[in-house]
């Protein structure tokens, strides 16, 4: 019967077994301790010597371990925006939360410009927004006229749904965001939706201008 130890010293004979022994030990350290280090995590001269033991252990590949490591960049309370953001744009295919992250951290920071411009880049790369990508674009365009902007620029590129979700997490909705949305309805042949929305806004008692057509 072939033991631990027989098997281990089997890789320094074996480059077959040796690449297979560091691929387990690497998704081990990936789903186990890696995760325990960033949780234990006291500052950013930490969390990049962690970084850099990831590097050279070939883990910052694992999506898993890159998101955790932008998201203590972007998020707590040790944050370090522009490391952060240097690790997003190195990022092949970022998902939604590795954008959510990069939007909760300017956002909080008050940097709202870099917000619709992190939010911008998400067709481009085929990421769908979710909710919590909206409550904070939404919550840094409260004081601005972006966000009409933004749902007519998704209306513009066929992404209705996302237009939609965006209207809806406005909480203070004027003439210009009805129109923004209705005109995306009837521009992308959303007839039905269009009208129903027109109905709401007329039911609701507000006085608007807004036309179809």
């Amino acid at each position: 019967m072939l033991t631990v130890s027989d098997w281990y010293f089997a890789g320094a004979l074996n480059p077959e077994t040796r690449e297979l022994q560091t691929a387990l030990m690497n998704k081990k350290l990936a789903s186990t301790v890696f995760p325990h280090l960033l949780e234990e995590c006291l500052g950013m001269r930490e969390l990049k010597q962690i970084h850099a033991s990831a590097i050279t252990h070939g883990l910052a590949r694992f999506a898993y371990i890159a998101s955790k490591i932008l998201a203590f960049c972007a998020k707590s309370e040790h944050k370090d925006l522009p490391y952060a953001e240097t690790l997003f744009n190195h990022m092949m295919t970022p998902n939604v939360f590795d954008f959510n992250s990069m939007i909760m951290g300017f956002s909080s920071n008050s940097e709202f410009d870099k917000v619709f411009s992190i939010f911008n880049r998400m067709p481009g790369l085929g990421v769908r927004p979710n909710a919590r990508t909206f409550t904070f674009v939404v919550k840094s365009c409260v004081s601005c006229l972006y966000l009409n902007s933004l749902i007519s620029g998704y209306c513009d590129n066929g992404l209705v749904n996302e237009a939609r979700n965006l209207f809806d997490a406005i909480p203070q909705r004027n003439d210009v965001s009805y129109s923004a949305m209705v005109s995306g309805y009837v521009k992308n042949a959303f007839f039905n939706e269009g009208i129903e929305l027109f109905r709401e806004i007329k039911n609701s008692g507000n006085r608007s201008r807004i036309s179809l057509f």
